[in-house]
């Protein structure tokens, strides 16, 4: 089984192997079956996301959707996000694959820095969240780790409202029709591994100059089990990966 994980990170990033690990681990599949595209290196053509089982899409330490007009390879990639929620293969993508997501479906994307969420924070499921066959599977509250600075301000009508937070209202969603969800939490990462994370940002959260401290931040974290059942759900759904695989 092949999970194809588009990576918009820098080869000095720590964390693109932190990343890919971490799909790997709440996914339970073997490291080697997550395979990954440079995205800084162009878009992959369509032929090889549709030989892709599922395709995965998590963050980005250095670039921001703001970012597309300077860079050819990141406009390229929303136009991919784009195209993929006209086809059937199944897509689950977080944080950075969230905003592109939302803005290739022509969505605004916010960036307010009293917005900003890193560290763990509930989610409250909406009502057509508790109608949807995988997020009705967690408590209408729960909590998830994130890690953004930017966050979706308008959603398209393409897209269907699954959850929000107390600072966002926008923070999970179902392409109409497909097996393609997109949170702007992170689903892939335990509260150990979010706050790994977040201390190889330290630096960048910091310039930043957020509402939270870093104090703050790292005070807050909790554990989010309901939210690492989610990834591991929609793969064994739409994937048809075993629950003991």
């Amino acid at each position: 089984m092949e999970f194809l994980l588009l990576q918009a990170r820098n080869q000095s990033d720590r964390a693109a192997a932190h990343e890919r690990l971490s799909f790997a681990q709440v996914i339970g599949v073997a490291l080697g079956e997550i395979v990954v595209w440079d995205l800084l290196s162009g878009a992959p053509p369509a032929s090889r996301l549709a030989s892709a089982d599922c395709v995965l899409v998590g963050g980005s330490g250095d670039f921001r959707i703001r970012d597309a007009s300077r860079h050819r390879w990141l406009r390229d990639f929303i136009d991919t996000m784009g195209r993929l929620t006209l086809t059937d293969t199944p897509v689950f993508a977080s944080c950075f694959g969230f905003q592109a997501t939302v803005a290739a479906c022509g969505g605004r994307i916010g960036t307010e820095k009293v917005r900003a969420e890193i560290g763990t924070f509930d989610v409250i499921v909406s009502k057509d969240g508790c109608d949807d066959s995988l997020f009705n599977t967690v408590p209408r509250i729960f909590a998830a780790q994130f890690g953004h600075v930017d966050h979706a301000a308008t959603l398209p009508s393409n897209l269907v409202n699954l959850g929000r937070t107390k600072r966002n209202e926008f923070q999970a969603a179902r392409v109409r029709g497909k097996q393609f969800y997109l949170t702007q939490f992170h689903p892939e990462l335990s509260m150990e591994a979010n706050r790994e994370r977040t201390i190889m940002y330290a630096k960048g959260y910091e310039r930043e100059g957020f509402g939270d401290s870093l104090d703050e931040i790292l005070a807050n974290f909790r554990p989010s089990p309901a939210a690492s059942t989610l990834l591991r759900r929609f793969v064994t759904d739409t994937v048809g990966l075993r629950a003991d695989s």
